[in-house]
């Protein structure tokens, strides 16, 4: 007991540091902020906080990388609060799939803005009612999510940081699975789970909503009712029967995309996201693949609103947009597109 007593009292001592430094970091963020407000600078800056994580990670080997993450994580979106408050938009209501990244990406201390649907996240944050928004634009086993593409195509805005999230499906209601009738969710989530339905609720009909939270809502109104969405909605509120991993791939994930006023500084290790209108002729393609020297990490074909069997492109391609070498390559797709448009780049 002498020597557990010991042991604690040096781990008090600890505590104290670390709040005295962590008030002194407090302090230094609200300078940082007023000096940002007054040059003009964003007070969100990803790649910073991928520099200060990572060497948070190398000067922590006792704790595994993730907790290091994570605790930094919350230090960060608590300091940035202290610059300035930042309202972050998506698509809501809470327990969503999307709050979940947006609190992956901005911290708990993030002034979350639940919508009703994509469209209004691209408007509040193109309005200035919100500083920034989570949308996601694709899931690994169900593909891009069209709407979310259609406004980055059309938008002014810039993608400034991603989240690969991996995405767990779970069943939630408040009677015995053979009992359900209805199932709400998101048509994403629906179709990740179209198996696991069609085998465990064959005569169950499927209703969707504009997220998975939404679904879990409508669930609770109705008898013989479930939802298909996040653990922490089955949490929230309270379901009886809660079935986790419901969806019929291993390995599901969906990729989210933080959309702005600007992009992310260099990190040495980045993606760009661009937007190609190409010309409505033979080897037009090629010629485009042919221009590339960097990576190509995805491709995606939209048709052009107005004019029927015409495409645009969206591709992800690994470096920054403001490289030496990037801007080679963007001059050469010049050449051979009808317009680039760099969406942005961010750290991969």
């Amino acid at each position: 007991m002498v020597r557990q007593g010991r042991i604690r009292k040096e781990i008090d001592e600890v505590d104290h540091e670390i709040a005295r430094l962590l008030t002194l970091r407090a302090r230094y963020a609200r300078e940082m902020g007023a000096y940002k407000r007054k040059e003009g600078i964003a007070q969100y800056d990803p790649a910073r906080e991928k520099v200060v994580i990572a060497r948070a990670q190398k000067l922590c080997p006792g704790l595994p990388p993730s907790a290091v993450r994570a605790i930094f994580g919350e230090i960060i979106s608590a300091c940035l609060s202290l610059e300035e408050p930042i309202l972050v938009g998506y698509l809501g209501p809470e327990t969503s799939f999307s709050d979940v990244a947006c609190r992956m990406l901005f911290g708990q201390s993030v002034h979350g803005v639940p919508l009703a649907n994509f469209g209004m996240i691209f408007d509040a944050v193109e309005k200035g009612e919100c500083q920034y928004g989570v949308v996601p634009v694709e899931n690994c086993t169900e593909g891009p999510v069209n709407q979310v593409l259609d406004r980055l195509i059309q938008t002014n805005l810039r993608v400034c940081n991603r989240l690969i999230l991996p995405v767990s499906q779970t069943c939630m209601a408040n009677c015995e699975p053979k009992q359900i009738k209805r199932v709400y969710s998101h048509p994403q989530a629906l179709a990740q789970c179209r198996h696991w339905i069609a085998t465990h609720m064959p005569h169950a009909k499927l209703y969707p909503t504009d997220s998975t939270a939404a679904g879990a809502l409508m669930a609770l109104k109705y008898k013989n009712a479930c939802a298909i969405g996040t653990t922490r909605a089955a949490q929230v509120h309270g379901f009886s029967t809660v079935i986790e991993g419901v969806n019929d791939e291993n390995g599901n994930a969906t990729r989210f995309l933080v959309i702005g006023n600007h992009a992310a500084q260099p990190t040495g290790n980045d993606v760009a996201s661009l937007i190609l209108y190409i010309q409505n002729k033979p080897q037009a393609l090629v010629k485009v693949l042919r221009s590339l020297k960097q990576n190509m990490t995805s491709i995606q074909s939209r048709p052009v609103k107005g004019h029927p069997w015409e495409y645009v492109f969206c591709i992800d391609v690994e470096g920054h947009h403001n490289d030496p070498d990037f801007q080679e390559t963007l001059v050469r797709l010049e050449k051979v597109c009808v317009r680039v448009k760099v969406l942005g780049s961010y750290p991969a």
